[in-house]
């Protein structure tokens, strides 16, 4: 079964949409990855929904991005204060801050 990823081809992509983008092809509809019609959540959002055919979920358009995020992600999770989006989004902000991350 195909899924749909969300990528953001006009980085610099938020700290909020990294955590989305980490996530990868985990969406199983274009409604569900843009979240229907909140597909933009802040002002300056330029993430989209991108279809990954069934087999091709570490070669679609877009992979190379999801993982930078799944490695900013993951090094947010190990410094954040409390493990939520909000603590999460934090710490990107905070490795960021401290250049540290891209």
């Amino acid at each position: 079964m195909a899924r749909w990823a969300r990528v953001d081809r006009e980085p610099p992509t938020c700290p909020f949409c990294i955590v989305l983008i980490s996530r990868g092809a985990v969406y199983l509809s274009k409604d569900s990855a843009e979240f229907k019609d909140q597909a933009k959540f802040h002002t300056g959002d330029t993430c989209i929904a991108v279809l990954v055919p069934k087999g091709k979920e570490t070669s679609f358009d877009g992979y190379a991005e999801q993982q930078a995020a799944k490695d900013e992600y993951i090094k947010a999770t190990r410094i954040a204060e409390k493990q939520t989006l909000s603590g999460i989004v934090a710490a990107i902000e905070q490795l960021r801050s401290e250049g540290t991350t891209p």
